[in-house]
């Protein structure tokens, strides 16, 4: 598997480098959950490198 492919481009450490309110944190995290629970769909679909990327030009091409 290409476990490097689906990493999360995410640094936990970076969170604490800049203050925000308690409402924007908790939206925040809501986010990322949403967004890992859609990498774990991704995942469970088992596509092949040439598959993924064509659906990451898709996506790029679509927002």
């Amino acid at each position: 598997q290409h476990a490097a492919t689906y990493r999360t481009p995410l640094a936990a450490a970076g969170l604490h480098a800049n203050p925000m309110a308690a409402d924007k944190v908790v939206a925040f995290m809501d986010h990322i959950r949403i967004f890992q629970e859609q990498v774990e769909k991704l995942k469970a679909l088992h596509v092949d490198p040439a598959e993924y990327s064509c659906m990451k030009a898709v996506v790029l091409f679509t927002t």
